[in-house]
């Protein structure tokens, strides 16, 4: 009994203290329940509520099943674990391939010397003709097809793909890039090795079409939902052991182009001159012809009436040539003495003119 006693007089000694302990922990629990609560509410209203801008899309994926493409707008769907959230860059994209040496300390002020190349080290090419020189490459891309872009490279690189996606983290690492590095470095291995140096270096143009040509054709056999905007040829050259050597090449081939040159230049004067002078020739021969047949065709009319005349009166017409024939003589003489023969009894006399004046020099 008095046991009793004293265990319930123990127990309401600590009574006040019993139940402030209770009311907190009653606080703490109601405190954790509005905590989880909101931690819900945040998460089903804020982590599913996504905003997708311009130049992007994000795909829905459904327990990892891709279920939707979402454009630019804001939506709000069911966040993780039911739904995962990829974002694709839309805007145009740029990727580099190099088949380089690796860089060769130089020794003081000179250039760079070049050193023996070692597979597995340093990236180079080998042309048609068996020769050895390096490129570099940039190609710019954008995504035209989000999902067939997912299906392609994204899903197969990671199949499951967290959160960061949303947040535009490049969470595979360089799925993309390293393909289309690997796509673009087969066609500059393979278009290389079917031309020849002179082509590369010095009709890169024709080199850097064959290779874009060839590499859209193979993107768009992937049917990736990508699009290759451009592809652009950065440096190319041979080794640096060779170059000086190439150098003298290429510049043999401006010195023989230039003379070529200079001789088509000459050609075509020369050309145009004689073409100007046949010109003139056949003008000049055109005009002689002209000048001679109507001549012909006047002296021709004259003859004929002439004729006509004679055949009607020949003394009279004679003595009408004679006389123009006899003035026509006499006025290239300079000197005329007329000498008149009369009869036989008559005398006969000649005058002289001695002394004549000189014609006037000044007047020609």
């Amino acid at each position: 009994m008095n046991n009793m006693q004293h265990s319930e007089q123990s127990y309401g000694k600590f009574d006040l203290g019993l139940k402030s302990f209770i009311k907190s922990l009653q606080v703490a629990f109601f405190a954790m329940v509005v905590l989880i609560v909101g931690l819900l509410v945040y998460f089903f209203a804020f982590e599913g509520f996504i905003i997708v801008n311009a130049q992007e899309n994000v795909l829905v994926l459904r327990l990892g099943k891709l279920v939707g493409v979402l454009d630019q707008n804001w939506y709000w769907r069911f966040p993780r674990p039911i739904n995962e959230f990829v974002k694709i860059k839309l805007n145009p994209q740029v990727f580099y391939v190099n088949f380089e040496a690796m860089p060769t300390p130089t020794r003081g002020d000179g250039p760079p010397q070049g050193q023996p190349l070692a597979p597995g080290r340093d990236n180079y090419l080998i042309t048609g003709d068996f020769n050895i020189i390096h490129t570099s490459w940039q190609v710019t891309y954008k995504v035209v097809d989000a999902k067939k872009y997912y299906e392609k490279f994204i899903s197969a690189v990671a199949p499951f793909v967290g959160k960061s996606a949303a947040k535009g983290e490049n969470f595979y690492p360089g799925g993309t890039v390293v393909n289309l590095q690997n796509m673009l470095r087969n066609v500059v291995i393979k278009v290389t090795a079917g031309q020849n140096v002179d082509k590369t270096l010095y009709s890169n143009n024709v080199y850097t079409g064959e290779v874009e040509r060839n590499f859209k054709s193979a993107v768009l056999d992937l049917d990736a939902g990508i699009v290759i905007d451009s592809v652009s040829l950065l440096s190319y050259g041979p080794p640096l052991s060779a170059k000086l050597a190439f150098d003298e090449v290429s510049s043999a081939q401006q010195q023989k182009d230039a003379e070529v040159n200079r001789a088509l230049t000459y050609k075509v004067e020369t050309n145009n001159n004689a073409l100007a002078e046949a010109t003139i020739v056949l003008a000049e021969a055109a005009n002689y012809k002209t000048r001679i047949v109507s001549e012909i065709e006047s002296e021709t009319f004259y003859f004929n009436s002439i004729l006509k005349e004679y055949n009607q009166s020949p003394e009279t017409i004679l003595v009408a040539l004679y006389n123009s024939t006899l003035s026509d003589v006499l006025n290239v003489v300079k000197d005329k003495y007329i000498v008149y023969k009369g009869g036989e009894d008559s005398h006969q006399q000649v005058r002289l003119k001695i002394n004549a004046e000189p014609k006037d020099v000044s007047k020609k």
